[in-house]
């Protein structure tokens, strides 16, 4: 049975995932498992049935989300052991960047890019 550490350390920030507070927390077997928040007992509870995938790939819950739920950012800490891109439009830009550095040493090295590939 996962057994998480105690005091409960999380591995990433707290997500949101279908409405629930979720996060990774680390196991005592230095792994990571799935928790949720529980409102009425202000504390991080394993939850069995949410995959570790789908909380890595949830969205950051914002501050105002955190507050409402009672959670204090300040009574937990995380390490940031794993970092992911806020959002899809981030990753996009790192995207058209690595694109346009390709296309310029392309031109810089072998020509004309665009009339090789594109005409």
């Amino acid at each position: 049975m996962t057994e998480l550490k105690s005091p409960i350390e999380l591995a990433i920030e707290p997500r949101i995932s279908g409405g629930l507070v979720c996060a990774v927390a680390k196991t005592v077997d230095d792994g990571g498992a799935s928790v949720t928040w529980d409102i009425e007992s202000k504390s991080w509870v394993l939850a069995k049935g949410l995959p570790v995938g789908t909380v890595f790939s949830a969205d950051i819950a914002p501050n105002d989300i955190l507050i409402v739920k009672g959670i204090n950012k300040k009574e937990f800490s995380y390490s940031k052991w794993y970092s992911k891109p806020n959002n899809l439009r981030t990753v996009f830009v790192y995207f058209l960047i690595a694109l346009s550095a390709t296309m310029i040493v392309s031109a810089i090295f072998f020509g004309d890019f665009y009339s090789q590939y594109f005409y």
